[in-house]
């Protein structure tokens, strides 16, 4: 199994946030899952065979309290090498 995690740190807007982490639809080998979808920070992890490989993108879209929206999206890959 492999795994990673990706972090967020939002400053400026007003109050406290909130994190929502979603898989961007990808085609090439995509088995990944991901956990702590509402954090700041989200696990991705991926069972993979020998020579198989995960590709995708995962996107955060983090509100502020009053409802002003920031989106970023990250590239991932796992790759087993046996």
């Amino acid at each position: 199994s492999y795994s990673g995690t990706i972090t967020v740190t939002a400053t400026g807007g007003s109050g406290s946030f909130t994190y929502q982490w979603v898989k961007e639809p990808y085609e090439e080998g995509e088995a990944a899952s991901l956990s702590g979808t509402t954090t700041a920070t989200v696990s991705v992890s991926a069972s993979l065979g020998a020579g198989q490989e995960s590709v995708g993108r995962v996107r955060c879209e983090v509100r502020d309290s009053d409802g002003r929206t920031a989106t970023i999206s990250q590239a991932y890959s796992f790759t087993d090498l046996s």
